[in-house]
């Protein structure tokens, strides 16, 4: 029974040090996509398209809205957290259950989600360059392959 007692304050040690480990990986992820926090904006076809991300805690948590300067609908409502990787999560307006896209490539300017079981998008590319983002959206229409590209200016930070 003495080996036991010197024991489990070992395993809570390790326990607490493993958990602490864990979370400063997932934080530190994320922090490496700090240059998507901000909120964005691009107009086309004489409305206005917003993407908002905020990084609190250990989630970082996206907003697209349209507006035509009189009315305002937010389209999708995104997170990006840390479980077995990136994933993003995409809930649009009128369906309940999410969407899940897992982390494919990052680098410090780029991340590349993707789902290669989802029709459209199969992947979604966010690339900044300044004050300036870019979203690119890959997928499939049956057949026919689909892109769309999106660029974006940065609101504030």
């Amino acid at each position: 029974m003495p080996q036991l007692k010197h024991f489990i304050p070992k395993v809570i040690v390790c326990s607490l040090f493993a958990t602490l480990l864990l979370s400063a990986c997932s934080t530190h992820d994320l922090n490496e996509l700090s240059w998507l926090t901000g909120d964005w904006e691009r107009d086309f076809n004489n409305t206005s398209q917003m993407e908002s991300w905020k990084l609190r805690n250990d989630t970082i948590y996206g907003e697209v809205k349209y507006s035509n300067g009189n009315d305002t609908s937010v389209m999708w409502l995104s997170k990006i957290y840390n479980k077995d990787g990136l994933t993003l999560e995409l809930i649009n307006d009128k369906n309940i259950e999410p969407y899940f896209f897992t982390i494919k490539k990052k680098s410090d300017t780029s991340i590349i989600f993707h789902n290669p079981e989802y029709q459209f998008p199969k992947e979604i590319l966010y690339r900044t360059s300044g004050d300036s983002l870019v979203k690119i959206i890959h997928g499939s229409g049956g057949k026919i392959p689909k892109s769309a590209a999106f660029k974006f200016g940065r609101l504030s930070n």
